[in-house]
Formats: structure tokens, C-alpha cells, sequence
């Protein structure tokens, strides 16, 4: 529920975004956009359509292993979702996705375009840093392409304990195996980190 944490964020003492200052609505879009799911959307959903790191298989998985971690379930994760397709998988079958794609231009583009558009010079703070254990190339491709979906409209940057060409390979390897919405311009191979395996960073631009 946005509006409601948008509520809750503006009502805690010392809150970056001072409620006297800024509107509910500014605080709301910079939460994030709300918009109704279409049938595309729920194809990519449910994995039915492109390549999307993200998934609702995945998120019920994530989330289960969080909450067996956190003591409130017991027994071992699912290997697959209770969730089932069928439903959308049928009315994708009688449109097409190419169909379907060419009705929401703009989300079909998302894989080729950036969200946001990047200026090189402008000061960035960061929304979110996560630090990697391992170097594995394909562990932390994966790790790389969720993070790039769930924070579908920053800038993310990789940086490795071996370099940036090291970052680099990882960033190839993740569009490789996921449809990264603004690769490109999203995903940047940062300088040699000298405390950890690797870092990713979300950055959002300074005002």
C-alpha cells in the first residue's frame, strides 16, 4: 500500500523527506509508480514471456526462505510457487504476445530503452548497497539482474574485487541470461573494490 507507507514515512521524526516541505504526491512517486498490470505485464510475470530475472516463482521462494530464516515457518522452501499460469497462460494463447507488445509500446521497449535517462556528471547518492561474499560470475549475475528489476528505473553499479573488467564480464554474463529493462545505461561496471567480493550499489541522482 504506497499512499499508506507514504503516510507512515512522512509521520517519522527525522524522515529524510520533511513533510513540510514536500507534497504526500512527491512523496508517493518517489516510492514508486502504480499502475494497473496488463496481460504483457502478467506474462513476464509468470515467466511466460522474455527472459525476467523476476518472477513470481521467485518472489514466493525469496520470501518463504526469509520468513522459515526469520523462525515463522517451519519445513523447507517449495522448489516451485503455488502459483499457477494457467489462466494467463490461455489468454496469452489467444493473443499473442507479439500482439500484445505492439498494444503497450512502452512496456515492450523497456528492455532497449532506460527508465530514467543518465547524465555522467550529476551527483548520485545511494538508495541501496548490497555486499557480496563471493565472486562467482554467475551467482553474482543473478544477484545483479534481481536487483536491476526490483529497482527497475536506477542506476545500478558492480564493483569487483578483481576490477572492472571483471565487473564487466559479470554485467555481460547477467544480460546474457535476463531481459534487463535499460542495460545499458543502467548497468555500470565500477572501480576495483579492496573489503569485500563485490558490491552493488543503487544509485539515485542528486537534486
Amino acid at each position: 500500500d504506497v499512499p499508506a507507507a507514504a503516510r507512515a514515512v512522512a509521520a517519522v521524526d527525522r524522515a529524510e523527506h520533511d513533510a513540510s516541505r514536500r507534497s504526500a504526491s512527491a512523496l508517493i512517486a518517489d516510492l514508486g509508480a502504480i499502475a494497473p498490470a496488463s496481460l504483457l505485464d502478467n506474462a513476464r510475470s509468470f515467466g511466460l514471456s522474455g527472459r525476467p530475472p523476476l518472477t513470481l516463482d521467485w518472489l514466493y521462494r525469496k520470501a518463504h526462505q526469509l520468513w522459515r530464516g526469520a523462525g515463522q515457518l517451519a519445513g523447507q522452501t517449495p522448489a516451485r510457487a503455488p502459483v499457477h499460469a494457467d489462466i494467463v497462460a490461455r489468454l496469452v494463447r489467444e493473443r499473442p504476445l507479439d500482439t500484445l507488445a505492439a498494444a503497450h509500446p512502452d512496456a515492450d521497449s523497456r528492455s532497449d530503452q532506460p527508465a530514467l535517462r543518465f547524465d555522467s556528471g550529476s551527483r548520485r547518492r545511494a538508495i541501496v548497497r548490497h555486499q557480496s561474499r563471493t565472486r562467482s560470475t554467475r551467482a553474482l549475475a543473478d544477484r545483479l539482474a534481481i536487483v536491476a528489476a526490483i529497482f527497475d528505473g536506477s542506476r545500478v553499479e558492480l564493483r569487483h574485487a578483481r576490477g572492472r573488467r571483471a565487473a564487466r564480464r559479470v554485467i555481460a554474463h547477467a544480460c546474457e541470461r535476463f531481459e534487463i529493462a535499460g542495460a545499458s545505461a543502467r548497468l555500470v561496471a565500477g572501480s576495483k573494490i579492496e573489503r569485500a567480493a563485490a558490491t552493488i550499489t543503487v544509485q539515485a541522482h542528486g537534486h
